[in-house]
């Protein structure tokens, strides 16, 4: 009997690089597609992270007579700063790491050899706090009140849900990492971080947290421009800007360079990340 061999036995040099270019385009294009779709966990993580930060906070002003925590103090040989002063109501130090941000494993608030006052552990840096919340800036008056380095009380504050209490960043300026907002340098854009796609996740007064572009924090430069969820900013000299006399720079202080640069600042930041 007689048997027809099949002489097929597989595919041909140029069927395999057609199923080879198939998969290679599927994968250019859906690579990207899954990285976002990472990322936006991610974010997700992050502003859960701030979330619990926010309870933290409202917990911890409603045990202190309304008033914020310092961003750092010394006494008795030890040294606190406002994460570790957090820390009793949170008791962990992974919600102050973003799981996008760079650099959480890279600088902690505190360290080992040297103690915090309450005996919290060194934080991971990812958030900045505010540091004109965190020293007597009367929001309603825009004047500093009290001495510095005394915290701002809630009541102080106009507008809690529109003002920022916490920002996403790589590490602060000079040696402290808590300061998002000190003006010393226009290098925001080194410093901040929106590694969500262009997004960073801030948290305002009120405890809520929103994903918003970093340009979308301000006005944008010209006639009349503010720094507006920023509260105040620090400045120079009156010659920054019409009504922005003393060495504050408060949210109804007129255009001038410094929110030019800080406009621009945010803006490289924004770009960035994209």
């Amino acid at each position: 009997m007689n048997t027809k061999l099949n002489t097929r036995a597989g595919f041909t040099l140029i069927e395999l690089l057609v199923v080879i270019a198939i998969i290679a385009i599927l994968a250019a294009i859906l690579f990207p597609v899954f990285a976002k779709v990472r990322e936006k966990a991610r974010q997700t993580s992050c502003a859960s992270n701030e979330k619990q930060i926010g309870l933290a906070f409202q917990q911890y002003v409603q045990d202190s007579d309304e008033q914020f925590p310092v961003i750092s103090a010394v006494g008795n040989g030890l040294a606190s700063n406002w994460a570790q002063e957090l820390y009793p109501y949170i008791k962990s130090t992974g919600v102050f790491k973003c799981p996008s941000n760079p650099n959480a494993n890279a600088f902690t608030m505190g360290n080992a050899s040297n103690p915090s006052l309450n005996g919290a552990p060194p934080i991971p840096v990812s958030y900045a706090y505010n540091y004109h919340i965190a020293n007597s800036y009367d929001q309603n008056s825009h004047t500093d009140v009290g001495a510095s380095g005394v915290p701002s009380v809630l009541a102080s504050i106009d507008s809690p849900s529109s003002k920022i209490l916490t920002i996403e960043s790589l590490r602060e300026y000079g040696s402290g990492f808590y300061d998002w907002t000190d003006a010393d340098s226009w290098s925001r854009d080194g410093r901040g971080f929106s590694g969500h796609t262009g997004l960073w996740n801030v948290l305002f007064v009120d405890g809520h947290v929103k994903s918003l572009r970093p340009t979308q924090t301000m006005s944008a430069p010209g006639a009349g421009a503010k720094f507006n969820m920023w509260g105040n900013f620090r400045t120079n000299t009156a010659a920054d800007g019409p009504n922005c006399g003393g060495n504050d720079m408060n949210i109804n202080c007129d255009a001038g360079p410094n929110t030019n640069e800080v406009f621009g600042a945010l803006a490289n930041l924004e770009t960035k990340y994209k």
